[in-house]
């Protein structure tokens, strides 16, 4: 509105400075709303079928449309060799239960800052033997909201390869929709290819193939 406003553009029609919007005779109509007196681009607010009532969740953005079925289509420009990757936020961990450090188990773990909850797969469970009941939770994601449950387990620590640093981890919630991509994890080989990265490539764990993807540490792991 305020380069409209400047440039002395119709807030009706959009395409015209030769007449005000009261002066204005072009047809519009506003798609979201069905106003005939502005168009669609100009309509204030949120579109009616965006707004949601909002419900509790675990992690997640604000609320979109509900919908239980995902289709991700890459949308990179793609070549033979290298392709563009996200993968500063998956390292390699070792995770056992408080006070059984002879159980240690090595992981790899998504770094996810925009999660409220920390979450597991399935797996999880079955390489510790948990065995508790799930319960009822609703996930949010950018895909929209998902009525699913999970099981629930705690008293676990998470701690670095070298084991110079071991964190207490919160309560964790069974969820399986945690990403597992497992080209996005780094490696020294990757870091090579890149002139910034190279003076520590060797501090970049080589590609684990037993440990698989398994944690998702949210916000409360700073709890």
């Amino acid at each position: 509105m305020q380069f409209l406003k400047e440039q002395s553009v119709c807030y009706r029609c959009c395409s015209s400075t030769d007449h005000f919007a009261k002066d204005c005779t072009v047809e519009v109509q506003c798609k979201e709303c069905g106003s005939d007196r502005h168009p669609s681009a100009l309509h204030p607010g949120p579109a009616p079928s965006q707004e949601s009532t909002p419900t509790s969740e675990y992690g997640g953005e604000k609320d979109k449309p509900v919908s239980h079925e995902v289709t991700s289509e890459c949308t990179e420009v793609c070549r033979e060799g290298l392709s563009a990757r996200s993968c500063s936020k998956i390292c390699l961990v070792s995770v056992y239960p408080a006070g059984h450090k002879e159980r240690i188990k090595r992981m790899y773990a998504i770094l996810d800052e925009q999660s409220k909850r920390s979450l597991v797969r399935k797996d999880f469970f079955d390489i510790f033997h948990i065995k508790t009941s799930p319960l009822p939770y609703t996930l949010k994601t950018c895909a929209g909201l998902l009525e699913t449950a999970g099981r629930r387990t705690s008293d676990f620590i998470v701690e670095s390869i070298d084991g110079k640093i071991s964190l207490p981890l919160p309560t964790l919630l069974e969820c399986d929709q945690i990403p597992n991509n497992r080209t996005e994890i780094p490696t020294p080989d990757v870091a090579f290819h890149y002139s910034h990265l190279r003076p520590i490539a060797q501090e970049i764990p080589p590609l684990d193939p037993d440990a698989e993807i398994l944690l998702l540490l949210g916000r409360d792991i700073l709890q």
